[in-house]
């Protein structure tokens, strides 16, 4: 009798809402997002005459930017769903220098992600608004952070005329693994057509496996053509032995990074029932 009585009820909660069953949703939309996990990127003003320098620290992670998104669900009721998702993020410029007088050096850098979000759906519907909320897996399967820098080294103290180094370079390759939660409402138009807003909440970090220079110059001349393997790509590894010995025509070995995408955001966007 007692197992009766539970069926029951999950029968009753999976039929309520008649209009909700079997009813397959689609949504895109989006905003802006604040790194929960930023660092402080500092700049250097140095002077060599004085022998004293100036720090300039400001608080910034890669998790700021701005998020898309796209996303089909299914309804198995009012109240309960599920949702897949893709995202993609686009950082905003992360911003490094440091100066004196023989020497100037600038570093922008931001980071892309492409993930993949399987959620869970909770939704509390009113006649014109519902509000949910969402947790899922985010996956995050085309990473990368871009970096571009340009220096330039005088020597007032020597024939040798400056040098003007421009580069640009990529981390990329692996996986991403984290959490996706939200908690919004929708605002019915029509049996068709809904309005969202969402606070949505990533928990993600990345760690490349691969980097490459994708240009590379002295003095305003292309340097990619002359450049060994070696100097141009590079492998990530967790654990190195010095000495290393890696010959020319093969990646260089750094020690393994970590980038912070974590972040909190405000996204808006469009809901279509079909």
């Amino acid at each position: 009798m007692k197992t009766s009585g539970i069926l029951l009820t999950v029968l009753l909660l999976f039929g309520t809402g008649s209009s909700y069953a079997q009813k397959i949703y689609l949504r895109g939309g989006l905003g802006i997002s604040v790194s929960t996990a930023a660092g402080y990127s500092t700049n250097y003003s140095i002077s060599s005459s004085s022998n004293s320098y100036t720090t300039s620290a400001k608080k910034q992670g890669y998790g700021t930017g701005l998020p898309f998104v796209l996303a089909a669900g299914y309804h198995f009721n009012e109240h309960f769903g599920i949702e897949l998702g893709v995202d993609y993020f686009y950082g905003f410029t992360i911003k490094q220098t440091m100066d004196n007088t023989s020497s100037t050096y600038e570093n922008k850098s931001h980071g892309q992600m492409l993930s993949i979000v399987p959620a869970f759906v909770m939704s509390l519907p009113f006649d014109k608004l519902t509000p949910y909320a969402r947790i899922g897996l985010k996956l995050g399967v085309l990473n990368s952070v871009n970096n571009q820098s340009h220096s330039v080294d005088n020597y007032p103290s020597k024939s040798t005329a400056s040098t003007d180094i421009a580069s640009k370079a990529r981390n990329y390759g692996g996986i991403a693994i984290g959490v996706q939660t939200a908690v919004g409402t929708d605002f019915k138009l029509s049996n068709l057509l809904s309005l969202f807003g969402e606070i949505q909440v990533d928990g993600i970090s990345y760690s490349p496996v691969h980097g490459k220079y994708t240009e590379y110059s002295m003095n305003g001349i292309d340097q990619m053509g002359s450049r060994t393997t070696k100097q141009n790509k590079w492998d990530f590894k967790k654990d190195i032995t010095y000495p290393n010995t890696i010959p020319n025509d093969q990646p260089d070995q750094v020690s393994k990074a970590n980038y912070h995408f974590g972040n909190v955001g405000l996204v808006i966007g469009v809901k279509i029932n079909l």
